[in-house]
């Protein structure tokens, strides 16, 4: 396996959801594939509660950082895919986050910071 480049510690796979329509139904079905992998440093994750309707909700933010270059074309509304490092081939243990935010280093170019909540199927 190659080598992660400047600090970059976890290889994700970032997924891009297309919607179709069930020929039958009629009903949109939304299947996620793969945009690109990229490798992706995690700053530490944060938590906060929020209410709504008058229900409280948590939810678990994270901040990833990689190559600006690497994340071009990503934006909000396209999801994470990790795999656990102990586990990479079960799908079961994989963390998925949700970007919600796209920070580009515009100055620079060189890094581009994704914030992201703690998606469907997190674990």
């Amino acid at each position: 396996m190659p080598l992660a480049a400047g600090g970059q510690s976890t290889k994700v796979r970032i997924e891009k959801a297309t919607i179709t329509r069930d020929p039958e139904s009629n009903e949109e079905i939304q299947a996620w594939g793969t945009f690109r992998e990229v490798w992706l440093s995690f700053d530490p994750r944060t938590g906060g509660e929020y209410f709504e309707g008058g229900a409280r909700y948590s939810q678990t933010v994270v901040n990833m950082t990689g190559d600006y270059l690497d994340l071009r074309g990503v934006t909000a509304g396209m999801r994470l895919y990790a795999p656990d490092p102990s586990s990479p081939n079960d799908a079961a243990m994989a963390t998925i986050w949700d970007i919600k935010t796209v920070l580009p280093d515009n100055d620079r170019r060189n890094r581009t910071k994704l914030q992201c909540v703690a998606g469907e199927g997190a674990r």
